[in-house]
């Protein structure tokens, strides 16, 4: 992490708070599980979110894991869904045409991915499974309850999950549409469909046409994709930033989302080898610095890693390869799940997520204005309702802004965005704790403290707050300590 004069004090704070309550990846499907590689020379409305890194397997494929607690029209918007919504509101309006627009393109989406998987195994020289066309059967018959049911028994045999063992048959690139397919059914039946495009019109706002976007949660990638067409048919392509250590998920995006003339660039193999090579290479530098790194291990030339904070590790590195090979060509707008740090040298606000600049980022006074007055009128716009996904996902996306300005010493604009967050979504632990750790940061710990507890009305069992509370507690102690030190 490179911070811009921002004391290292606020990152150990941040840390400490995201590592007791796990919220590093709010809204990611996968938590990253251990992944291999071996180189050439929430709150949100679903429980279980779909696509963190879990584990890579040898010829340079990774396995992904992911369980979390929390969950624009372009100016070239598609015409059918400007047709059935009013300008001047927030929320998409009709909700009878909602209902058969997202219904239609739900299917249609389905249609198209089913078609592409076959494309796809013919490509690869493998079959379609069957179990993936009897769960594809049940998804276009309108039987959710059914083709929920097959993907949690698929998902056993995916090797992607905690609890799940790896298939041969169904660990394959093949994989990725299947969960395209089953999180874009799943998040629009959850948020209903005045909730689904009323998100996926906002999202879309800033982006620009033949740019690269990644989406870092689970509704940022899955809902976009799904609706793409349906919003914006300028030829984005739609990738994530936690997926990057899977070589399936590499390929996949080479073969599905990457496609046409002028389209973004996706990582090569040699690329992404080197990836693993490059992360090697840092952990023998910490190591050597005096650092415990317990989540690698080494053997034949396959790099395994393992836990959440050394997979996104490589993911991190994977994704600064990738902006790196496209900025000069495309815009690069990112969806924030887990922090990157080495993306806060480059971002600035775009409506509701950010955007990669080709260079350094300067937040000018301008670029401020035009972020507070965009979240002035979501705050406006949205319904406050605890615990409604939409809240909870515009919360987790202002502060991932706040996160920004926090990293860049601009506290008062961080401290306006982290309490518009909390506004939206008072119950949202991630808002609540990257705020508090903030104010703590800065010695104001009764504000901290207050912040934390006004949370814990809306969570009295989530002990991770009370825990967090106790380490605030902690810190202030040993700072007092060191501060009658030093008289």
């Amino acid at each position: 992490m490179k911070p811009h004069n921002t004391t290292h004090g606020v990152f150990h704070i941040l840390l400490v708070a995201l590592v007791i309550l796990g919220l590093l990846g709010v809204l990611s499907a996968c938590k990253p599980h251990p992944v291999s590689c071996k180189p050439a020379p929430a709150e949100a409305s679903p429980a279980r979110h779909a696509e963190d890194t879990q584990a890579v397997t040898a010829d340079t494929t990774t396995r992904a894991d992911r369980d979390a607690d929390d969950a624009d029209a372009n100016a070239q918007a598609g015409a059918s869904m400007q047709a059935t919504s009013t300008t001047d509101a927030f929320y998409y309006s009709d909700a009878a045409q909602a209902s058969n627009t997202v219904s239609a393109v739900l299917q249609r989406f389905t249609e198209q991915r089913k078609e592409q998987l076959q494309r796809l195994a013919e490509s690869l020289g493998i079959k379609v499974p069957a179990a993936f066309d009897m769960y594809l059967e049940a998804v276009k018959g309108n039987d959710w309850n059914v083709a929920s049911n097959m993907y949690e028994q698929l998902r056993l045999f995916c090797g992607q999950y905690a609890d799940s063992v790896e298939d041969a048959e169904i660990r394959t690139p093949l994989w990725q549409a299947i969960m395209e397919i089953h999180w874009a059914w799943e998040y629009a039946h959850a948020w209903g469909p005045v909730g689904t495009l009323t998100y996926v019109q906002e999202l879309y706002k800033p982006i620009t046409e033949n740019s690269l976007y990644l989406g870092g949660t689970d509704p940022g990638r899955f809902l976009a994709t799904a609706f793409q067409s349906e919003v914006a048919r300028n030829g984005i392509a739609i990738m994530t930033q936690n997926a990057l250590a899977d070589n399936n998920y590499i390929k996949y995006a080479s073969a599905i989302a990457l496609q046409g003339s002028g389209a973004p660039a996706n990582l090569t193999q040699a690329e992404f080898r080197k990836g693993y090579a490059d992360y090697a290479k840092e952990v023998e530098q910490r190591r050597a610095n005096g650092e415990t790194v317990d989540g690698i291990t080494i053997a034949g030339g396959k790099i395994t890693v393992y836990g959440i904070a050394e997979v996104m590790r490589v993911n991190s590195i994977l994704a600064r390869t990738l902006w790196e090979k496209n900025k000069d060509a495309h815009d690069v707008f990112v969806e924030e799940s887990f922090v990157v740090p080495w993306m806060y040298e480059y971002l600035e606000p775009a409506g509701p997520i950010m955007k990669l600049s080709r260079g350094k980022s300067e937040l000018t006074s301008d670029k401020v204005n035009q972020d507070s007055a965009y979240w002035d009128s979501v705050e406006c716009g949205l319904v406050p309702h605890v615990g409604d996904p939409l809240n909870l996902t515009f919360a987790k996306m202002r502060s991932a802004i706040a996160g920004l300005y926090e990293n860049r010493n601009m506290l008062r604009e961080a401290e306006h965005a982290y309490q518009q967050a909390v506004r939206l979504a008072p119950a949202a632990a991630e808002p609540s704790v990257r705020y508090a750790a903030m104010l703590a940061n800065v010695g104001r710990y009764d504000e901290a403290h207050a912040i934390v507890n006004e949370c814990r009305r809306f969570n009295p069992d989530m002990q991770k707050l009370a825990d967090f509370n106790a380490q605030l507690d902690q810190i202030q102690k040993q700072k007092q300590k060191q501060k009658q030190a030093g008289h």
